[in-house]
């Protein structure tokens, strides 16, 4: 279960990677981070794994949650549904506040196309680790 969520959210960002630098507003990172320094300077990439980094938890913790040993629906943990439709509802308006979160974050501008695009493909990696959870559950190739 762990390894297989671990690919498939992997493959998820290796494709927003190869899906954005192929675009012509990708801005390369040229810098170094340093201990100097801190931190990385301003980078499309980052713009685009923190989008990713904000949807694809959400059908993670569904898809661990509703597995076994804990198999509970999860409309029966009320605050557990509320912190993830939290996450969901926050992360689109995040999305359009990344020019105001650019110097805090070193996050670059992404045209809406792009970033419509990076939500398709964690939209795509969320939905598959939740179908891969399911199969796993009902071939129970799990240790009870």
């Amino acid at each position: 279960m762990h390894w297989g969520n671990v690919i498939l959210a992997t493959i998820g960002i290796l494709a927003i990677m190869i899906f954005f630098r192929t675009q012509p507003e990708y801005v390369w990172n040229t810098s170094t981070a340093t201990l100097e320094t801190g931190w990385v300077f301003q980078a499309s990439l980052v713009t685009a794994q923190f989008i990713f980094n904000n949807i694809y938890p959400i059908g993670l913790v569904i898809a661990v949650y509703v597995s076994s040993p804990w198999k509970e629906p999860i409309y029966k943990n009320w605050l557990l549904m509320l912190a993830i439709i939290l996450n969901f509802v926050s992360s689109v308006p995040m999305s359009f506040l990344i020019p105001q979160l650019s110097s805090l974050f070193t996050f670059a501008d992404m045209s809406m196309s792009s970033m419509g695009y990076v939500f398709m493909i964690s939209a795509v990696a969320t939905i598959a680790t939740m179908i891969y959870s399911e199969l796993i559950n009902c071939m129970k190739l799990y240790v009870v």
